[in-house]
């Protein structure tokens, strides 16, 4: 008997659905998700909301349920951790029966969906899944993408997770109401020490980094749309702030996220609270 091969590809080209492969994530409206005639996963787009389980909480509950699939497996490329898992799982289908998995694909599916700051609820082996997997140098090296296929299968066999994962040092200068921090921290990246923060329990605040040369590298958060903190009016005002020191403004939102400029910034770590905490 021939053995059947499996295989997962990235085409950024490839159609919402195909009649002879998985998709993952490639853009299928609700409409052909639901259709039991395509193999299409998404969870991005019109009509869905973040209630609906994701991509890959779907794909896994087909295959343990014995969905028929085809043997081909196409993204358009690795957006998030949870496309690697179900690419795992789609070439090693002996680990849909493993007692680690169910958990594991929850807590991906949510961390995918939710956002990096909700990262701290989960244990530190995911954590440093969540680093692995989404820090990869050239997430489309067909090399990278085998061996992070290989660190999933590894962590659902075992357990056991390349290298190790500290807490980032964040030290808690001021409390506020309403889950209000304000910390500093000598590490360079801020994104790390606002995961701790979010692991003790807080839910909005700043972070601010070492004084180089008179700047500061700063990072604001809130932890869901749930949580009162107006970082685009926040962004406005201090960059207006800049503006007024004769200093490009570039203080910019993504999502829950406002970060100072990249040199940092001239802004005293006063000031910056004061527009914060009127927000």
């Amino acid at each position: 008997m021939k053995q059947i091969e499996f295989s997962v590809s990235l085409d950024p080209n490839a159609p919402p659905c195909l009649d002879d492969a998985v998709t993952f994530e490639t853009g299928a409206s609700i409409q052909q998700v639901r259709d039991p005639a395509t193999f299409a996963y998404n969870h991005h787009g019109p009509g869905f909301l973040d209630v609906y389980p994701g991509a890959l909480t779907v794909f896994f509950e087909d295959l343990v349920l014995g969905r028929p699939l085809p043997v081909r497996f196409v993204a358009h490329r690795i957006e998030g951790m949870d496309t690697v898992v179900a690419m795992a799982l789609f070439m090693h289908r002996e680990l849909a029966i493993e007692p680690r998995t169910p958990g594991f694909v929850a807590q991906v599916d949510f961390l995918h969906r939710r956002g990096l700051t909700v990262v701290g609820h989960v244990d530190r082996d995911v954590e440093q899944m969540v680093v692995l997997l989404n820090d990869g140098p050239e997430k489309s090296d067909p090399e990278w993408l085998q061996r992070a296929i290989g660190w999933v299968r590894e962590y659902l066999l075992t357990g056991s997770v390349p290298g190790t994962v500290r807490p980032m040092p964040v030290r808690v200068i001021d409390r506020g109401t309403n889950g209000f921090v304000v910390a500093t921290t000598s590490e360079p990246h801020l994104l790390r020490p606002w995961i701790e923060l979010y692991r003790l329990g807080f839910l909005r605040g700043v972070v601010f980094g070492e004084d180089v040369e008179g700047r500061r590298q700063v990072l604001v958060s809130r932890k869901s749309p749930f949580v009162e903190l107006d970082l685009l009016k926040a962004a406005a005002i201090l960059n207006e702030m800049e503006a007024a020191l004769q200093v490009e403004p570039s203080w910019t939102v993504e999502g829950l996220w406002l970060s100072g400029p990249p040199r940092g910034t001239l802004l005293l770590p006063e000031h910056v609270l004061q527009v914060l905490i009127r927000m």
